[in-house]
C-alpha cells in the first residue's frame, strides 16, 4: 500500500518496519547508513521505483486472492502503528485479517469507513488499536515476486522467507501486539504461497534492543554509522566531496593506514570470486554447447544462452565532424561558422573524482 504525504512525515519519526532489516544489517538493499541518512535529510527519501509500483498496484488483487484462499477477511487500512513503549519503532501493515469468531461489530466497521484517513495519524492509529485490533487474527504481508525469487521462499508446510521479509513480519507482530502474520507472495503472477508465521520472543527481545538503540544513538545523537557501498552513500559522498583541493597527506593515521590495507584484501577476494565464477560459467556454457535454455526438473533455475540479434551502430560525432569539413570545402559554411556550430551542440560532463591504488601494497593489481 502506497504511503500518504502524513504516512511519510511521520516515518520520519522512526523505524519502519520495511527498514528494521537495514538497521540490523540484513537488507540486501539498504544498509544502516543509508537509514541515517534518510532520516538525517542526507539524501532524499526513498520515493519507489518500478518494483514498489507494480506491487502496489496488484496488492488489492493478491489480499483478494489470499481471502478467497483462506477463508477469511483481511481488511487494509492506510494506518501506521508505533509501538506504544518505543514509538521510533513503525509498521504499516499491508492488511489485518479478521477474527472469523470475533468480528468486528458493525459500529467498528462505521467508524473505519468514516474516518478521515491521513487527517490525524494518532486518531488513525487509536482507532486501529482500540476498535480494530482486539478482533484482529494475525498480521498480513504482501510481497510480489519473479520466480527467480522463489528458491528464496519456503513452503506452508516448512516456512522460510528472505531476512528483510522476516524482520518486516517481527516488527509488524511487536507493533500491533499480534501473535500471528502470514506472508502471501504473488510468484511470477501465477501462484499464491502463503507463509505463516508465529511471533518469537527472541525476536522481539532482538528488535526492542537494536531499534530504540539505533534511534537514539544514531538519529537523535548524530552519529552516523560505518558507511557502506550503495548508490545513495555513493551519491552522498560526490556531492559533499566534489574535488580535491590539492592536499597531500604525507603522515596518514593509523585508521587511513588500515583501510587500505582492507581495501587491498577485499580487491584480492573480489578477483578471486570473480575468477571462480566465471570459470563456472564457461564450463557451463561448455555444458549447454548449442542449446539454447536449461530448465530445472524441479523449477529452481532456468538457465538462458542465446545469441543476440546483430546490431549496427552509427558514429554519429565523425559523421558530423565529415559532414562539416565537406560543407566548409564547398564553401557553404565559413569556419567561425562552422565552430560555432560545433560549439552549440557541444556540452560539459562535470569531471569526477576517482580513488586510485598503486605501490607494492597492490601489487598483484
Amino acid at each position: 500500500m502506497p504511503l500518504s504525504d502524513s504516512q511519510i512525515a511521520l516515518r520520519s519519526e522512526g523505524i519502519g518496519a520495511s527498514e528494521a532489516a537495514a538497521v540490523l544489517g540484513l537488507s540486501p538493499w539498504a544498509t544502516p547508513w543509508d537509514v541515517f541518512a534518510r532520516k538525517r535529510g542526507l539524501v532524499p527519501p526513498f520515493e519507489g521505483n518500478r518494483a514498489t509500483a507494480y506491487g502496489n498496484h496488484l496488492e488489492p488483487f493478491v489480499v483478494r486472492l489470499y481471502q478467497e484462499d483462506r477463508g477469511l477477511e483481511a481488511m487494509q487500512l492506510p494506518v501506521t502503528m508505533r509501538h506504544p513503549e518505543h514509538p521510533c519503532i513503525m509498521a504499516t501493515p499491508d492488511a489485518f485479517v479478521l477474527n472469523p469468531d470475533n468480528p468486528p461489530p458493525p459500529g467498528v466497521r462505521v467508524a473505519l469507513t468514516d474516518q478521515r484517513w491521513g487527517a490525524d495519524t494518532e486518531a488513525d492509529e487509536a482507532l486501529v488499536r482500540e476498535r480494530l485490533l482486539p478482533h484482529v487474527l494475525k498480521g498480513l504481508e504482501i510481497k510480489c515476486t519473479r520466480w527467480r525469487m522463489a528458491a528464496r521462499i519456503g513452503t506452508p508446510e516448512e516456512p522460510n522467507a528472505p531476512d528483510e521479509h522476516l524482520v518486516q513480519t517481527a516488527q509488524g507482530m511487536i507493533v500491533c501486539d499480534l501473535p500471528a502474520w502470514d506472508l502471501a507472495y504473488w510468484i511470477g503472477g501465477e501462484e499464491l504461497r502463503v507463509l505463516p508465521f508465529r511471533r518469537d520472543p527472541a525476536f522481539d527481545r532482538l528488535l526492542l534492543g537494536r531499534i530504540p538503540h539505533f534511534w537514539q544513538h544514531h538519529i537523535v545523537g548524530d552519529r552516523p554509522p560505518e558507511i557502506g557501498a550503495s548508490k545513495s552513500a555513493c551519491g552522498w559522498l560526490k556531492s559533499k566531496f566534489p574535488s580535491d583541493d590539492g592536499t597531500v597527506i604525507e603522515d596518514p593515521d593509523d585508521e587511513l593506514c588500515s583501510l587500505v590495507e582492507r581495501w587491498s584484501e577485499a580487491l584480492d577476494e573480489r578477483d578471486e570470486v570473480v575468477e571462480r565464477s566465471e570459470t563456472i560459467a564457461n564450463q557451463i556454457r561448455e555444458a549447454m554447447a548449442n542449446a539454447s535454455r536449461a530448465l530445472d526438473p524441479e523449477g529452481r533455475w532456468k538457465l538462458s544462452y542465446k545469441r543476440t540479434k546483430d546490431r549496427e551502430r552509427t558514429d554519429w560525432k565523425s559523421l558530423a565532424h565529415v559532414l562539416l569539413d565537406r560543407l566548409r570545402a564547398a564553401g557553404i559554411l565559413e569556419h567561425q561558422e562552422a565552430v560555432a556550430l560545433r560549439d552549440q551542440h557541444t556540452t560539459t560532463s562535470p569531471g569526477s573524482r576517482t580513488l586510485r591504488k598503486s605501490g607494492a601494497l597492490f601489487a598483484r593489481d
